[in-house]
């Protein structure tokens, strides 16, 4: 609390805490409005507001709003806004680093008013994570559940034209710092913990999985098992490059995976590239290749003069 304070017996007290009520309420809306943020915007103590306003209803009655029932839209949408918070802690702080506190402070909220929605931070970063994959992973899927095409542009209309579909979605989901700060956690704390694993096995990869799967058997291809096996063989090259290279080597200081044959390729010619290895196999290993001899080892120096 800032400034000098207001005396509660003051006349021009009750209104400056009805002013500052429709300035909660302008900006935070009905359910993000609390009888602490009033206080603190009208410069008194929350003694002083409820001096004047026995509780959070009589407020409302002051200022014309009717409260919403807390079991309805007040509960749906104060539990949104604290998962969106959450979700941006957790991903800024890490979740060993990120506290119950961080989030109270960034939703709005205090700490006690945090556990009416959820029993600890495991269960918050269970729900968070839960959300993030909704907006963040399937939200903005090139295919929706039922494995019709909703992305930009024409649908695919062979084989190839899905997979290099596929790869260029799979690859500039990863320029969101977001999305790679998701993924990061998700890795790190599904080591540590199996309901973070499995939450994101199920409604990611899975998930991932039967879209695909849908849209592929729609251009004709099948039976369905082989076609699950298919698409997983292909995400995973496609997982395993963004590993290895956004998450590992430019963590480690490289600007590209230094033992790629170019690595300075943009993504096109990495999808092109994994496309035709998935679809014909790679020339240098069948039969007959040319043999192409590795380079000579540098002669041991060590314990040299």
């Amino acid at each position: 609390m800032t400034g000098k304070p207001c005396d509660p017996k003051n006349p021009g007290t009750r209104e400056r805490i009805l002013a500052a009520a429709r300035d909660c309420l302008g900006e935070q809306g009905v359910c993000g409005l609390t009888i602490a943020g009033v206080a603190q915007r009208a410069r008194v103590a929350v003694g002083t507001v409820y001096a004047h306003f026995p509780g959070k209803r009589v407020l409302f009655q002051a200022v014309g709003v009717t409260e919403p029932d807390p079991s309805g839209l007040r509960g749906r949408e104060r539990k949104l806004q604290v998962l969106k918070a959450a979700l941006g802690v957790f991903l800024d702080k890490g979740y060993s680093e990120a506290t119950m506190e961080d989030v109270a402070e960034r939703a709005g909220l205090s700490k006690a008013a945090l556990y009416e929605y959820v029993s600890g931070k495991e269960e918050l970063f269970a729900l968070a994570i839960r959300s993030g994959i909704d907006d963040a992973e399937m939200g903005a899927f090139p295919y929706d559940g039922d494995g019709i095409w909703v992305g930009p542009g024409e649908a695919p209309r062979t084989p190839e034209q899905f997979l290099r579909t596929v790869g260029r979605w799979f690859l500039s989901t990863q320029h969101d710092k977001h999305r790679v700060a998701f993924m990061r956690i998700v890795i790190t704390e599904g080591t540590r913990n199996p309901t973070f694993a499995k939450l994101h096995f199920e409604h990611v990869v899975l998930e991932t999985n039967r879209r695909l799967s849908s849209a592929l058997m729609r251009l004709g291809c099948g039976p369905e098992p082989a076609v699950r096996d298919t698409v997983l063989a292909f995400t995973g090259q496609l997982f395993s490059w963004i590993l290895v290279n956004r998450l590992l080597a430019r963590t480690a200081g490289y600007d590209d995976v230094p033992w790629l044959a170019d690595p300075h390729a943009d993504e096109e010619a990495v999808i092109e590239r994994v496309v035709q290895l998935f679809l014909h196999g790679d020339p240098l290993l069948r039969p007959g290749a040319p043999v192409v001899s590795a380079p000579a080892e540098p002669p041991d120096r060590r314990g040299a003069p």
